[in-house]
């Protein structure tokens, strides 16, 4: 039941205010139970300051300073910090709100990375919309504005994928879009992992838990290409058992249906072409 940990030098007291000028707000929900420790002397920056952390039910280690078997990286004017044996479980870091998505695995744990788009253009996003009017008038669905970003960013990584993998059908009467670029792709991966968990880039750099081919994972998930694969499994099954069923009634047919193929490996660097 590994924590973030969070080292805030110079001070001996960490409530809201101290959180909220250390950036640390959006870490914790309101009636999270938070735990402090003051450490007095040769902390992480070599002086005193404050450890916090959320204090999950049934977490028996005791919260500190202790360098032989921690890591502590440097974030601005905090610093993050994790047992090496116990690293951050992602079922502690949960938001209350978690979005229906796809398992990857990231630092010997599994994360739910929510799906922002679903393959096929038709089928839109699953992510939540709120109801409003448009300039007409008319009643019109939107995706909430603290999504639309991702989902927009999601429409050019899709766009993309599509393009390297020559899946032109699947973008027919789409309008070309910019592709991202790789730290692009990488904030995108982090932004989307915040919506399910209280993390960000910084609790994601500091753990090292993706890398390029974690990403590449990570962006798949993102517009529901698992299900995609789910589907096509399913289709090569049923394809099978009617081609062994016309094999038994008159001993000839044969042949694999054909389903869906993504690589497993990233696609190129984002200068290829």
């Amino acid at each position: 039941m590994g924590v973030f940990m969070y080292y805030l030098p110079g001070i001996q007291k960490a409530g809201k205010k101290e959180l909220a000028e250390f950036g640390l707000t959006d870490r914790f929900e309101p009636d999270d139970p938070v735990r402090h420790a003051p450490v007095l002397a040769n902390g992480p920056d070599g002086n005193r300051g404050m450890i916090v952390a959320f204090d999950p039910p049934g977490r028996k280690h005791p919260l500190g300073y202790y360098p032989d078997r921690q890591t502590w990286q440097q974030v601005g004017d905090y610093y993050i910090g994790f047992d090496n044996h116990d690293r951050p479980d992602p079922q502690i870091h949960e938001r209350k709100t978690v979005l229906a998505g796809h398992e990857v695995e990231l630092g010997g744990h599994k994360w739910i990375v929510p799906v922002l788009r679903h393959f096929w253009p038709e089928q839109g996003t699953p992510l939540p919309q709120v109801f409003t009017l448009d300039s007409t008038g008319k009643m019109v669905k939107v995706v909430d504005k603290k999504y639309r970003e991702l989902c927009e960013n999601a429409d050019r990584l899709w766009y993309t994928f599509c393009e390297l993998f020559d899946l032109s059908d699947c973008i027919t009467d789409i309008d070309a879009m910019e592709p991202l670029t790789e730290e692009d792709r990488f904030l995108n991966a982090c932004k989307a992992l915040a919506i399910n968990y209280r993390i960000t880039r910084e609790e994601i750099l500091a753990t090292g838990m993706i890398d390029t081919l974690k990403l590449f994972q990570i962006e798949k998930a993102l517009f529901d290409w698992p299900t995609v694969e789910k589907l096509a499994q399913m289709t090569d099954e049923l394809e099978k058992k009617n081609i062994d069923r016309d094999s038994t009634q008159d001993s000839s047919g044969s042949g694999d249906g054909q389903g869906a193929n993504c690589p497993d490996t990233s696609p190129p660097g984002e200068n290829s072409s």
